[in-house]
């Protein structure tokens, strides 16, 4: 598992994310295509264009918070899953 901190600079500023790779080996490639599909992803720059730049996170604090935010971001998924299955439970027993 790797963090890679990915910056993105467009014409009104720019917004930093770090993101987690679960992938055991963690390739150079692997983590530039991942940080060039989230800044296709995020909205900012769209129409005037934008730059990136990433890299490796060593920092034992930025690791720290970035995987304290996976694992909150994570537990809101887990919790959005549950609600689905519960109300698809209670609809069944209905038909």
């Amino acid at each position: 598992m790797e963090i890679i901190k990915v910056t993105k600079t467009f014409r009104n500023g720019s917004i930093t994310k770090y993101l987690v790779l679960y992938e055991e080996v963690c390739t150079k490639e692997f983590a530039e295509d991942c940080a060039d599909d989230w800044c296709a992803k995020e909205g900012n720059g769209v129409n005037y264009g934008y730059t990136w730049e990433w890299e490796f996170v060593k920092d034992k604090e930025e690791i720290k918070e970035a995987i304290s935010k996976e694992i909150d971001s994570v537990t809101k998924e887990i919790r959005v899953l549950q609600d689905k299955r519960d109300k698809l439970f209670t609809y069944h027993k209905k038909s």
